[in-house]
């Protein structure tokens, strides 16, 4: 909800608030940034200028420095009138320029720079107060990141041990198939010797088998050579 001044500022009740120092209506909901514009604030200093200048005494009591005499003018000095409309309208404006402005002086509160004052204490300790917010948040999100970098650099020299672990298990187990292929190999030669080597042997039976069988006919056929 935006603060607005009772102070220096009245409520039209139309949703629009007059602005005392500058003699306008301005919109509730933009009366923060028409505070804190320049229009605002150089009203403000040429108040503070008028009341700086002027009698104290014055200010106080209410009443007006009497105004020195004229001086008399010669009778042959004749005041030039302004014959142009534009001429005119314009002295007419700087009237309803000054008239708007000592208005404006006797419409501020005598503690007006005193409540702007304490504002603007309040504004510069809020201030303070967000800039050491603002500091320490700004070391927790350096910690904070710090600590991301960290466990991200932990993460990757995990993941790289990982994958050293995973090619030396690869290749571990690539050696292996190896060794069980040689001995596959070995096995069949193995196997392809043991048979040929049985063949062999067998084939050796056979033909010692087949002489004897012959030497015992021939001692049949010859039995007429024994003695009885």
């Amino acid at each position: 909800m935006t603060y607005i001044n009772s102070a220096i500022a009245r409520d039209l009740g139309n949703g629009n608030h007059f602005c005392l120092i500058c003699q306008i209506e301005v919109k509730t909901k933009t009366w923060k940034a028409h505070n804190a514009g320049r229009q605002h604030r150089d009203s403000v200093q040429w108040l503070k200028a008028e009341v700086t200048t002027a009698p104290k005494r014055a200010v106080e009591n209410g009443t007006t420095i009497p105004n020195e005499p004229a001086a008399k003018k010669p009778k042959d000095f004749d005041t030039p009138q302004s014959s142009a409309p534009w001429e005119r309208e314009r002295n007419s404006d700087k009237k309803e320029g000054k008239k708007s402005k000592k208005q404006s002086v006797s419409s501020v509160p005598d503690d007006f720079f005193e409540v702007q004052t304490i504002r603007s204490c309040r504004v510069s300790a809020s201030e303070k107060r967000l800039d050491d917010e603002l500091t320490l948040l700004e070391k927790e999100v350096a910690q904070i990141d710090l600590e991301q970098l960290r466990r991200e650099d932990d993460a990757e020299a995990m993941e790289e041990e990982q994958r050293n672990v995973t090619e030396q298990d690869a290749e571990e187990v690539e050696n292996r198939i190896e060794g069980w292929k040689r001995v596959n190999e070995l096995e069949i030669k193995v196997e392809e010797m043991l048979r040929a080597r049985a063949k062999r042997n067998i084939k050796k039976i056979e033909e010692e088998s087949d002489s004897d069988d012959d030497v015992d006919i021939l001692s049949d056929m010859n039995w007429r050579s024994r003695k009885f």
